[in-house]
C-alpha cells in the first residue's frame, strides 16, 4: 500500500520513481550529516528502527577500498601532526 501511494505520487509530480527503501537511505545519510556524536546517530538509527547502528552504517553507508584508504592516510595525517 505506501509502495503505491509513492509511486502514484511522484508519478502525479512528473518525479522518478523512488521507494521507500529510498527514503530510508536518504534519512541514514541524512542523519549521518547532522549527527555530531556517536550517541546522536544510534538514536537516529534506533528511530528508524534498527536495533544497531551496525545495520544503519552497513546497509545504507557504503565505503569503497578508495574510499577506506583516503580516510585511513587523512587520519594517520592529523595524528601525526
Amino acid at each position: 500500500m505506501l509502495n503505491n501511494i509513492v509511486k502514484n505520487a511522484f508519478a502525479a509530480v512528473q518525479l522518478p520513481r523512488y521507494t521507500p527503501h529510498s527514503f530510508r537511505h536518504m534519512l541514514v545519510l541524512y542523519g549521518d550529516q547532522i549527527c555530531g556524536t556517536r550517541e546522536e546517530f544510534k538514536a537516529w538509527s534506533q528511530n528508524m528502527g534498527h536495533n544497531s547502528v551496525i545495520v544503519s552504517v552497513s546497509s545504507y553507508i557504503p565505503v569503497t577500498g578508495d574510499t577506506q584508504r583516503e580516510i585511513i592516510l587523512r587520519l594517520g595525517r592529523v595524528k601525526d601532526g
